[in-house]
């Protein structure tokens, strides 16, 4: 499967929710060549790639289709992508 999907619960408070969804757009502008905003929810595409990222009140759902050429590094960019969030969660 070349979808990468990720879901994880939060405990942000509304600030940090917010902060948090304007950290992964300035983060995706430098990848993506479009990248729209709408409440919570993150919508972005660049060369071999489609996504949306929805950051509610408890958790953070995430889902990146990966083209053809993009495929083979669907582990190392999932890895990544869950070591970030780790980070920016607190998770230990």
């Amino acid at each position: 499967m070349a979808d990468i999907e990720i879901t994880r619960p939060h405990c942000l408070d509304e600030q940090a929710r917010e902060s948090a969804i304007a950290e992964l757009a300035d983060f995706l502008e430098g990848f993506a060549s479009r990248l729209d905003r709408e409440g919570d929810t993150l919508s972005f595409s660049g060369k071999g790639f489609t996504g949306t990222v929805v950051v509610s009140h408890d958790s953070v759902t995430g889902r990146v289709k990966l083209g053809m050429l993009a495929k083979p590094f669907r582990k190392q960019l999932e890895a990544e992508i869950n070591r970030h969030l780790d980070t920016r969660l607190g998770v230990e």
